[in-house]
């Protein structure tokens, strides 16, 4: 399962997290990550199962992001299965290191 966050709505993954991939170089904003095991290599999602990763939220940003789950399953004979699931998700910026 690969998860893109599409750009320009204020929300990327952290560099440097478990299955994040940055597009485009190192430099990149990322904006796609992918379900992994315990050693950070890809891995399949079984029903039921979980995964999540961390984000930065800019200055600005949406309040509903838009995200594409794309989930790819093996074909019953003819090879793989693919499909695109569009995920509406709100955005709530948590604020750390704040003194009152």
């Amino acid at each position: 399962m690969e998860i893109a966050i599409r750009s320009e709505q204020g929300v990327s993954f952290q560099h440097g997290v478990p299955g994040v991939a940055p597009v485009g170089g190192s430099a990149a904003t990322p904006l796609r990550a992918f379900a992994y095991d315990g050693t950070s290599k890809p891995a399949g999602v079984e029903p039921g199962q979980t995964m999540s990763w961390n984000v930065d939220v800019a200055n600005e940003y949406s309040d509903v992001i838009m995200v594409d789950a794309t989930c790819h399953a093996e074909g019953k004979g003819e090879g793989e299965d693919r499909w695109i699931v569009t995920i509406r998700a709100p955005v709530t910026a948590r604020l750390t290191n704040t003194v009152r």
